[in-house]
């Protein structure tokens, strides 16, 4: 899974990214905890409340980051 905390649009935005290791998990009734806390943590002062949340899929992490680059989101 890859999670990015960035702004678009002047909005404050967290984009999760999953993997089809991922969603073969989810289809196998394996829910996936992201514990947003610790994940707020590191950058909460410039996040302190998200307003978006962006949901995408790519075949593994490293092409998932290879989208965000092209669309100028750096993992």
């Amino acid at each position: 899974m890859i999670k990015v905390l960035t702004v678009v649009n002047n909005r404050r935005t967290l984009f999760l990214g999953l993997s089809r290791e991922n969603t073969t998990r989810l289809h196998n009734d394996q829910p996936i905890a992201v514990d947003v806390q610790a994940l707020l943590a590191v950058r909460l002062d410039e996040y302190p409340d998200v307003q978006d949340v962006v949901l995408f899929a790519g075949e593994t992490e490293s092409t998932m980051a290879d989208q965000l680059r092209r669309f100028g989101l750096a993992p």
